[in-house]
């Protein structure tokens, strides 16, 4: 399945976020340091999260046929910075207002721990977002690199299947046309199609 290496990292990568969430929620948050403590505890997030993208990055840049293309994250940082389509907000933007809002949060509530859970649930759905446009991201621009002009919109089949994905699957368009997936969390994909046979 196309999402199946993701799915893995994204298993590994939020168990490392509720270990990190479980830290933070058994320490003292009062006012002199619930700012100081949330910046750390978003920090640490950050970083378990940005090591998880360029893991899915790479694995899905590679597992394409790319040219004489070079793998590179430039392209990731930029991406993180930049408003997605889908999801309506950047990455980067998101983080903060995620801490800002979990320390307001704190704050008002003398250091409640239900705060912590709520967080840990925001910022666990908004990885798995993410995770998913970094890998659909990597796989466009290898196919690009390799010369490849036209997908196929391909959809799960399940019970979460969305209508306007369902309408969706099978159609064919040019590499840069591609519609804006309908919304987060997504996972139909895009197979390569050069006129006859889709090809995975």
């Amino acid at each position: 399945m196309m999402y199946d290496y993701l799915d893995r990292v994204l298993r590994y990568t939020v168990k490392r976020i509720y270990t990190v969430f479980q830290k933070y929620r058994k320490m003292r948050f009062d006012e002199l340091n619930v700012i100081s403590n949330t910046r750390k505890l978003y920090e640490e997030l950050e970083r378990i999260n940005i090591e998880a993208f360029k893991d899915i990055a790479k694995h899905y840049f590679e597992s394409e046929p790319h040219g004489d293309g070079m793998w590179m994250y430039l392209w990731l940082e930029e991406q993180l910075r930049t408003p997605s389509k889908t999801i309506k907000y950047a990455y980067d933007t998101e983080t903060i207002r995620k801490r800002d809002r979990l320390t307001e949060a704190l704050v008002a509530s003398n250091g409640s721990k239900p705060e912590f859970d709520k967080a840990m649930k925001y910022w666990t759905q908004m990885t798995g977002w993410f995770g998913i446009e970094v890998a659909d991201e990597a796989l466009r621009r290898a196919r690009v690199l390799d010369g490849v002009t036209h997908v196929m919109w391909v959809s799960e089949h399940d019970s979460r299947v969305c209508g306007t994905c369902e309408d969706l699957d099978g159609r064919v368009y040019p590499i840069e046309e591609v519609p804006v997936k309908p919304h987060p969390g997504c996972r139909c994909h895009l197979v390569r199609y050069d006129g006859r046979t889709q090809t995975e």
